[in-house]
């Protein structure tokens, strides 16, 4: 996560260009299309005024206020009163499964910490339609933010609820408020969401649907303390706590089964929880939630069913917030109203003591102090020894390579990139850059990610060839069209060209910038276009 943090900061700090292309690992891949490039998000303001390493501690702080300011926000409006109010928000921000995905360095989890907002504002929106728009607004950010697994299941969880709320109510409106938020919603992120589609459909990447998560583990996954980013795995699962762990105590646990006393009134909000409680136990069986999601398209992508464990924490908090409000209402005030205070204050010491000494462990191992880009270096294409990837205390060694002005052929992505592009090591590598048949010389006069300048001298027609991998939005100032050479970027020179001029440009971002004038032009028009029809099913 350095890495796809610095690789936009590098492009427009240093080159002063938009960040679309990255050619810094894999042989180059679209930087705007990946999900985990989170540069179009506001966030990105603290990498680029602070540098990646303290910009994340920034976002890290700044994310887990915002999950709780919009969790006493919701709790007000769902009339939870006094100190209660702020539990909720305790309980959702400072659980164990934010801690483990950020120590971990799953950075791309930290906007589910928004989806109070964006149901707040869906609630608001039954009664008053323009919070439908600041809705549609926060769900853009999730996945502007590189939400790739928060922002389908937000929808999700919006479009369960919705269908219940709608049955409650005996209204179609819950329901008609969802559509018309994911067309907004798909109109406000299109400069993002249309390129992601393109990489994505380029690259598809279908999973299993994995194995379910025996019923014994739920003890350790809620309520077991010691979880940590370095204790063993699961055995039956192969995998660590960073992809299991939610901490949330004992006490908790106890208001929420007390909660279900109150189910008659919140019986939405309830089955909506189970089922997403369900659905990250994983597949165990031919019908389970996970089983049927799994099989749709574009969820198909998904692994690791428990990511979606967040909704049901979320829901969880709720209900506990409301199962303690109708306590202290009924039962507290007549007796001791400090008890709150006690509760409050236990719960929230038993979430920090536990789980923030796990936000630690994502930065103990890297150390970036020194580290600086070294422009001065030429670049080029690089792999990387298997024993020397885990050197740094990551994943791959991607982020201190990309210092050396150097691209990882052999990175780490869960995007299955088809690589093209040859490692200078390799016996067939030709230079970044050659003519295929060798007639004349071709000198590059200027390099930066996203634009190449190249100047040529040839006695023949010949064929430009760059090491790296070919992409449709590629495209050159000349009148020849950028064509693939055995999966690299290629141009068709002639002897009377002098100056040659590419640049990365994808049509999807071109799309992506009109459906966000589009949705703009919606806003304006709201009550003449979107009212009338909100309207139609009070």
């Amino acid at each position: 996560m350095f890495f796809f943090h610095e690789v936009p900061h590098l492009t427009t700090g240093l080159y002063h260009q938009f960040p679309f292309w990255n050619p810094y690992y894999y042989g180059g891949a679209s930087l705007i299309g990946n999900p985990q490039a989170r540069f179009l998000s506001p966030s990105f303001l603290y990498t680029w005024a602070f540098g990646v390493v303290n910009g994340l501690k920034i976002e890290i702080i700044i994310h887990l206020f915002l999950g709780m300011l919009g969790m006493y926000f919701l709790s007000r409006y769902l009339q939870i009163k006094g100190i209660v109010s702020f539990l909720p928000g305790i309980l959702f921000a400072l659980n164990g499964f934010f801690a483990l995905r950020l120590g971990e360095g799953h950075i791309t989890f930290m906007p589910a910490l928004y989806l109070p907002f964006i149901f707040l504002f869906y609630l608001k929106a039954i009664k008053h339609p323009i919070y439908i728009f600041l809705s549609a607004l926060c769900l853009s950010l999730v996945l502007l933010e590189g939400g790739i697994y928060i922002a389908p299941y937000c929808a999700l969880f919006l479009m369960i609820f919705s269908a219940l709320h709608s049955l409650k109510n005996k209204s179609f409106r819950p329901i008609a408020l969802v559509i018309i938020l994911f067309i907004i919603f798909i109109l406000f992120s299109g400069p993002k969401l249309f390129p992601t589609i393109e990489l994505l459909r380029q690259y598809p990447r279908p999973t299993g649907a994995s194995s379910a998560v025996p019923l014994k583990y739920l003890y350790d996954i809620f309520l077991k303390k010691g979880q940590s980013v370095y204790t063993p795995y699961f055995p039956e699962i192969r995998t660590g706590w960073w992809e299991y762990g939610a901490y949330l105590g004992l006490l908790p646990f106890v208001f929420f089964i007390l909660s279900f006393r109150l189910f008659k009134k919140e019986w939405p909000l309830f089955i909506t929880g189970i089922l997403f409680l369900l659905i990250g136990m994983g597949n165990y069986g031919r019908y389970s939630p996970w089983a049927i999601i799994h099989s749709l398209p574009a969820l198909n992508n998904m692994q690791v069913p428990s990511r979606s464990f967040f909704i049901f924490i979320f829901v969880f908090s709720i209900l506990v917030g409301l199962c303690l409000d109708h306590f202290s209402k009924k039962y507290v005030k007549k007796i001791y109203p400090g008890i709150l205070l006690i509760i409050f204050c236990y719960i929230l010491s038993d979430l920090i003591v536990t789980n923030s000494k796990i936000i630690h462990e994502a930065f103990v191992p890297i150390s970036s102090k020194g580290l600086s880009f070294n422009i001065k270096s030429g670049f080029k294409q690089i792999s990387i020894p298997e024993e020397e990837k885990f050197k740094y205390g990551a994943w791959s060694s991607m982020y201190f390579t990309l210092m050396k002005n150097e691209g990882i052929i052999n990175g780490y992505d869960p995007i299955p990139i088809k690589t093209s592009a040859l490692p200078y090591q390799d016996n067939n590598y030709r230079g970044e850059f050659f003519l295929e048949n060798g007639r004349g010389e071709v000198n590059l006069l200027y390099w930066s990610p996203n634009k190449l300048i190249f100047r040529c001298a040839i006695n023949g027609p010949d064929t430009l060839v760059i090491n790296q991998n070919f992409d449709r939005g590629w495209r050159s100032d000349y009148s020849s069209p950028i064509k693939p050479h055995q999966g690299l970027i290629s141009l068709g020179l002639k002897p009377m060209d002098k100056t040659i001029i590419i640049y990365y440009l994808p049509f999807s971002f071109i799309a992506g910038l009109c459906a966000l004038i589009i949705s703009i032009i919606l806003f304006i028009l709201r009550h003449k276009l979107l009212y009338p029809l909100i309207n139609y099913f009070n």
